[in-house]
């Protein structure tokens, strides 16, 4: 058996006859390597160990920013999704496309009007009336939208109401009224007239006989839908002047009785001797 060593390390072993190395590999008719051939040998290993580390290092470099951006992307429509839905759920109530607030609404399934739906108009027959006089409304309810929808249009629910400056005098739902619901559709008008009396309203509902007259002035009018109030219409001015006064009434006067002949063709003048 022979051995070949150097200052450093023994470098080949003979195991097994001529021929073979230490580690079992055959270098021809036992050749032995320079001590620069096993420095390039430890060399390549050593490149091809690091470029399949660098390799394995940017795979995992890869796949990690791969994940993070799946993740990051999956939580962003999450939460995208997430933020859409309160404005879905406030864009639809305010188009009214799930607003039933009416029992009929519900049991139906037609939607409620809303203000995408309808159009409030408002106008008097005389915009000057005298206190304790009558000012007649028209009220017109008029569809727009693009789908049908239920509203009750009766003086209880499309409110017709009078104020002077910020304060409401008067208000046509006071007094209860049967439900009045109108199917709208496509360009379906409802026109109504309401009459105010000249009178301020009170909290209970009672006859104008049993309400006083407002105080001359400028008023204004408009209507709205008691459920909804975003549905109105433009105020309209209305101008309460006094009460004409009465005509003086012509009182039968006293008037001079003829004279009375007395036979002395005198009449009732005195006699004088």
């Amino acid at each position: 058996m022979a051995t070949w060593k150097d200052s450093t390390h023994s470098a080949w072993q003979s195991s097994s006859g001529p021929g073979r190395t230490s580690g079992g590999r055959s270098r021809g008719s036992g050749r032995r390597l320079s001590k620069a051939e096993m420095r390039r040998v430890y060399l390549r290993r050593r490149i091809i160990a690091v470029i399949v580390l660098a390799a394995v290092i940017a795979a995992a470099v890869w796949g990690g920013v791969a994940i993070a951006r799946i993740l990051s992307r999956r939580h962003s429509a999450a939460s995208t999704v997430q933020a859409a839905k309160p404005r879905a759920s406030s864009s639809a109530a305010s188009d009214g496309q799930t607003v039933h607030r009416t029992e009929k609404s519900k049991l139906s399934g037609i939607p409620d009007c809303t203000a995408s739906d309808l159009e409030l108009s408002l106008s008097v027959q005389q915009s000057t009336v005298e206190s304790g006089g009558t000012a007649v409304f028209n009220v017109s309810v008029a569809h727009k939208g693009q789908r049908d929808c239920l509203i009750d249009a009766a003086n209880g629910s499309r409110v017709l109401a009078v104020a002077s400056g910020n304060t409401v005098v008067w208000r046509s739902d006071i007094c209860e009224s049967s439900a009045r619901m109108l199917l709208m559709t496509d360009k379906d008008v409802d026109t109504q007239k309401i009459s105010w009396g000249t009178k301020a309203a009170q909290s209970s509902c009672k006859p104008d006989s049993a309400l006083e007259n407002v105080q001359p002035g400028t008023y204004t009018a408009y209507t709205y839908i008691k459920d909804d109030p975003s549905i109105r219409s433009a105020k309209v001015p209305v101008i309460v002047t006094q009460p004409a006064a009465p005509a003086p009434s012509s009182e039968p006067g006293t008037q001079d009785s003829p004279a009375q002949d007395n036979g002395t063709g005198q009449g009732n003048s005195d006699n004088r001797q």
